[in-house]
């Protein structure tokens, strides 16, 4: 059985689909806090456990029959690096046979909160003795509200970005890779870094949504003090600000200008080596900017934008 941690987030969730539409026969059970309401769930094979993460009684009956843990919460408001703490000692006295946790990529200069915070608990899952498969992926096209909000409507986005890049991947392409690797079940202690094969800049962004709403947007990169008054004016907490900024200046330091092909090739591991020489061969002759042509073709931050923000 599958314990997965979270699909309040958009990654838990599509998981699920991408194992429903699989009709994978793993039973599949979903740890839910009554505080962020309990999910009514129509997937196969899926049972939902009002879990905290933070209270061990409730965390050892969801581990009951668990031999693969899925840790996909996002951090972005929250530090959860003492309800992990608390997962894997569970997992270990289970003896749970996988953990895959969703981390963060990141240069080696790291500025985001959430990012140290998923480094310190690879480590802890490295150190557990149980097999795992760290996955450390990009910024999430869906989380693109939390940098140029939900409304475009006054034709600005306002983000202390400066001209940092980020590697945007889609959840839905994340998903079927996490979904893929579950189903299999072979871990081999590996850290894969799943991102894009091309990084956008916020002007990047507000030039796609100009084409895509038919009027000019404009990306001004504030300073970050405006940026973290605007946050507390909103009500949010200094500890959420603060966490919120730090990804910012990641950004502002390019800390997630991350290409690869990792995730395109994860999504085509069926199909790639039969077709590994003839795709050497075709590049070799096209002079394409991609390494190799594989079958499936990641989302684009264009048809994530046309689709997001249609009119």
């Amino acid at each position: 059985m599958i314990l997965v941690t979270d699909i309040v987030n958009c990654l838990g969730n599509d998981v699920l689909v991408a194992l429903d539409e699989k009709k994978s026969v793993i039973p599949v059970r979903v740890m839910a806090d009554r505080q962020q309401g309990l999910p009514s769930l129509k997937y196969l094979n899926t049972e939902v456990s009002e879990v905290s993460l933070f209270d061990m009684p409730s965390l050892d009956k969801a581990f009951q029959d668990i031999d693969r843990l899925l840790i996909c919460n996002s951090n972005f408001l929250q530090d959860y690096r003492s309800a992990y703490t608390n997962l894997i000692r569970c997992a270990q006295e289970s003896k749970v046979g996988h953990i895959m946790f969703v981390s963060s990529v990141s240069h080696s200069g790291i500025s985001s909160r959430m990012v140290c915070e998923d480094r310190e608990i690879e480590n802890l899952i490295k150190s557990s003795g149980i097999p795992y498969t760290i996955l450390r992926v990009n910024m999430l096209m869906e989380y693109l509200p939390f940098f140029i909000g939900t409304s475009i409507e006054g034709r600005h986005i306002y983000y202390p970005g400066g001209n940092g890049r980020i590697g945007f991947v889609s959840s839905k392409d994340v998903a079927e890779v996490i979904s893929e690797l579950l189903i299999e079940n072979k871990p081999e202690n590996r850290v894969f870094t799943l991102t894009h094969e091309i990084s956008y800049s916020f002007e990047d962004i507000a030039d796609k949504l100009s084409r895509q709403m038919g009027y000019k947007i404009e990306y001004e990169p504030i300073d970050l003090s405006i940026y973290e008054e605007a946050l507390l004016d909103m009500h949010l907490s200094i500890f959420v600000v603060k966490r919120l900024s730090s990804v910012a200046v990641a950004i502002v330091r390019n800390e997630f200008d991350q290409t690869g092909y990792t995730l395109q090739k994860l999504l085509n591991r069926e199909n790639s080596l039969p077709k590994l020489k003839s795709g050497i061969k075709s590049w070799f002759f096209k002079k394409d900017s991609a390494p190799l042509e594989w079958t499936h073709s990641l989302t684009s931050l264009s048809d994530y934008l046309r689709l997001a923000y249609s009119v």
